[in-house]
């Protein structure tokens, strides 16, 4: 019985290469990531007038079905990078 489990486990790890594994299945979806970084503390006002260029751009291409603009936040990869946490006050132990 044993022997019969260890052959139809073995068989099954013979047959595991035929099977299709596609880790980045193909895409029709064209995507464009731009990063822009502005000096610490420069005001979310300034740093959209900064972006209404490109996005003006990106408007005017009919190519373009839709894209996203984020301003603000930190930089994860940045250990210096202010946090939410950092910049609120911590609450007072009574």
């Amino acid at each position: 019985m044993l022997l019969l489990a260890l052959l139809t486990f073995a068989g099954g790890l013979g047959l595991v290469r035929f099977l299709p594994v596609t880790f980045f299945p193909p895409s029709e979806e064209r995507l464009l990531i731009a990063d822009v970084e502005l000096p610490a503390g420069t005001a979310l006002g300034r740093t959209s007038d900064k972006l209404r260029p490109f996005e003006d751009f990106l408007q005017e291409d009919a190519g373009i079905k839709s894209y996203q603009v984020s301003i603000g936040g930190e930089d994860t990869q940045d250990p210096e990078s202010p946090s939410d946490l950092a910049t609120k006050p911590r609450p007072s132990s009574t």
